[in-house]
Formats: C-alpha cells, sequence, structure tokens
C-alpha cells in the first residue's frame, strides 16, 4: 500500500497493527493485530487488498457458523 499522508488530515501515516471488526448479522467478529496503514494523528487506517481478502474468508467463515462472538487474531485467521 502506497499512502504516505493521511488523505482525511494530512499528516504522515505509518505501518502498525490495527483491530478490525464487524457485525455478522447476529453476530460480531474482532480480529486484533491486522497489519494496516494507520494516521497516529486522527486515527484512521486502511488494510491492503490481501488483508481485506483474507479479513473477507475469516467474517465468511465465521458467518456461516452463525458465530455470535467471534474474537481471533489476524496471525490465527
Amino acid at each position: 500500500m502506497n499512502i504516505k499522508q493521511c488523505p482525511l488530515c494530512r499528516n504522515d501515516v505509518v505501518q502498525g497493527t490495527a483491530m478490525f471488526s464487524a457485525e455478522l448479522g447476529d453476530g460480531v467478529l474482532v480480529v486484533r493485530n491486522v497489519p494496516a496503514v494507520i494516521c497516529p494523528v486522527c486515527g484512521n487506517k486502511w488494510f491492503d487488498h490481501d488483508t481485506m481478502l483474507k479479513l473477507e474468508a475469516v467474517a465468511d467463515n465465521a458467518r456461516s457458523r452463525h458465530a455470535l462472538v467471534e474474537i481471533i487474531t489476524f496471525d490465527a485467521a
């Protein structure tokens, strides 16, 4: 991902990890330690395409199992 400045506040961004969460109808998915580009000033975060594909697969899996609460780390995904 080639974002060097936050498109919202124009501050420099850094590589790091962030939490991703999604509502799955009746359930909730939380994935910790997801690689991301993060703005240290406004807190916005962006995930690259491959990371999003993996997150979508994790969400689809949790949804298909009708998980009410699913909390995992990205490395285990």
